[in-house]
Parts: C-alpha cells; structure tokens; sequence
C-alpha cells in the first residue's frame, strides 16, 4: 500500500480525517506470493496430466504422429521462451527474469519427458536400451535445473538419475515382477542415498548453486531410511 499517497491525498482535502486514520491502522501488507506460485505450480501440473488423458482417450483418432508433434511444439515453445529470457549463468541464486518463466520451463521439462516416453513406446526409439530412455531426458533435465536455476527441475533430474539407476543395474525380470526386495536394488538406493547426500555437502561448501544442497540432502536421507 503506497501511504505516501494517502497522505497527500488528505493533505489535500480528498480524504477525511476518518477514512485516514483508517488507512494508518490497517495498513499491514499480506502477500500472496506463495498462493499464487502453488495455484501456478497446479495448473502446470493439470495440464500435463490433462495432456497424457488426452493422449490415453483418442490415440486411434488423433494420430501417434500430430500427438508427438503437439507435445514436441509445446517443449520447443517453452524451451525457446526460456533461452530468449534467462538471465546469466551464476553459480549463485539466480532470480526468474519474469513472473511465469519457472512455470514454462517446468511445462517444457515435463513435456520433453513425455515426448521421449511416447517416442520409445511408440517407436522403440532406444530399442531394448531402456537406460537411454532415461539417461538422456536426466542429463537435459540436470542441464536446466542448473542452467535456468531451477529447483523443481532438480527434483525431476534427481527422480530421473534414480530411474536410471534402477534400470541400469537391475535385470528387467526383476523389475517386471516388482522384486523390490532385492539385493541388487537396496544396494543401488543405499549408494545413491549416499551419492546425493555427499553432492549435498559438495553443493553447500563449494557454493555452486548452494541453495540446491537442501534438495540433494532431503531425497537423499529420505532414500536412505526408506
């Protein structure tokens, strides 16, 4: 609330005594910062999952070939909107240049995921190498989590580094019987605990992106004890 201007108004005789006594006591400010970033957050994430019921209800009359150029289109957008507007690299926080750039490049991330999920079930992209299908969307999602300083983008290229471990290290028997008891898994998620944890520490001492140490630290230790 701009008090200045109230005041100067009444100096001029266009507000009364009462109405800025008013103004003078009720003037605390109530931000609605994180109201927004959450309702902004939940239409990204409506709208992604609103795209896989789209594909998931008309894939006979849509096409494999105009649903891969939709969601193709879509990443290309947001990636390009994203490379004209970011700001410098710093191995620092790195505030959003514009209101909406978080919430596009995350729309972008999220649709590049799909689109190279689509093409290898459709296609068979990859073949039977199943680590690639997750290798190469993790490095570009590391990649922007970096690069545009995004954390959410982290927690994807975090779920994506543990997929491809998963994948990586474990027969596809297993997987497709969901042995998740199985030795050669629990050991895989303790290392990777650790890896996480230790990227934390890392992070946090050499001060590249150190704001990103909580997040490598939290799934990190939640890895571990579960």
């Amino acid at each position: 609330m701009n008090k200045l201007l109230f005041e100067t108004l009444h100096k001029q005789g266009l507000l009364c005594d009462a109405s800025i006594e008013s103004i003078r006591k009720d003037s605390r400010l109530f931000s609605l910062h994180w109201e927004m970033k959450t309702i902004l957050y939940l239409g990204i994430l409506l709208l992604s999952g609103a795209l896989g019921i789209l594909i998931y209800k008309n894939i006979n009359s849509i096409g494999h070939q105009a649903i891969l150029i939709s969601i193709g289109l879509i990443c290309g957008g947001s990636f390009i909107y994203c490379f004209m507007n970011k700001r410098s690299y710093s191995s620092k926080k790195v505030e959003a240049p514009t209101v909406f750039f978080d919430y596009i490049l995350l729309l972008g991330c999220l649709s590049f995921i799909v689109f190279v999920a689509y093409f290898q079930y459709r296609y068979q992209l990859f073949g039977n190498r199943f680590g690639l299908a997750t290798f190469i969307p993790m490095l570009v999602l590391f990649f922007s989590a970096y690069y545009f300083d995004h954390i959410g983008v982290l927690s994807l290229a975090i779920t994506n580094l543990a997929a491809w471990v998963g994948i990586a290290v474990t027969p596809s028997q297993i997987l497709l019987a969901n042995d998740f008891e199985n030795g050669t898994i629990i050991i895989s998620a303790l290392l990777l605990s650790i890896v996480l944890l230790l990227m934390g520490i890392f992070t946090s001492r050499r001060n590249i992106k150190a704001h990103f140490a909580f997040t490598f630290t939290n799934i990190g230790m939640h890895m571990f004890f579960i």
